[in-house]
């Protein structure tokens, strides 16, 4: 895994995958989402600056189409999150496509996922600059969404990048050393020894 497992799944969370993991849910979402976007355009353009709460939806999709990219898509789809992650997979690689997204987009199975493959089919049109007979309707709100949010400046954010197996076993004796040095010397030997971990960890 690329990323931070707990950054991931707030994203999907965020990303309120409930509403779009059905065409007809996603349909009247993605609608929505046009029509703010076109009737606040003024608002919408002075982001970050300015935010209205109608629009919120649309500040969190353009925070995560900044940290969005070929090895957040690998994440998503490696089965880890589970359906979950192959609808914010196909979501936003739908939002930003990319022929380098192509790959791991074809490595989601459609027997595993058969309720959400929908927007694997919709993600591998838009890389391909194709157009998804399944839906054509549906293509096209997403291409106005798309149109809409792209003169915005995307934000100066990223998601966490995964520890590894060296930080995580690092971390895991840090804690127990601090947990010993409070049990036997109280609350100041317990943050001495966190200070000393993480001057250590600085050098």
């Amino acid at each position: 895994m690329y990323f931070d497992h707990d950054d991931v799944n707030r994203m999907i969370s965020d990303l309120q995958y409930t509403r779009i993991m059905k065409p007809s849910g996603a349909k009247q979402h993605i609608h929505d989402l046009v029509s703010n976007a076109v009737g606040l355009q003024n608002i919408l353009a002075q982001y970050p600056k300015v935010r209205y709460e109608p629009l919120d939806y649309h500040y969190v999709l353009l925070k995560y189409m900044a940290a969005f990219n070929v090895n957040v898509l690998a994440d998503l789809c490696s089965g880890q999150y589970s359906w979950r992650g192959i609808v914010i997979a196909g979501w936003l690689a739908s939002l930003k496509p990319n022929t380098e997204y192509i790959d791991h987009l074809l490595s989601v199975s459609v027997t595993q996922y058969p309720d959400n493959y929908w927007l694997i089919h919709l993600a591998l049109a838009e890389a391909n600059q194709k157009c998804w007979a399944e839906n054509t309707e549906l293509q096209s709100l997403v291409t106005q969404l798309r149109g809409c949010l792209a003169p915005i400046s995307l934000p100066n954010f990223g998601l966490r990048y995964a520890s590894s197996a060296a930080s995580v076993d690092r971390m895991s004796r840090d804690k127990e050393a601090i947990k010993v040095a409070y049990r036997s010397g109280g609350l100041s030997a317990g943050l001495s020894v966190l200070e000393k971990n993480r001057l250590e960890a600085e050098s």
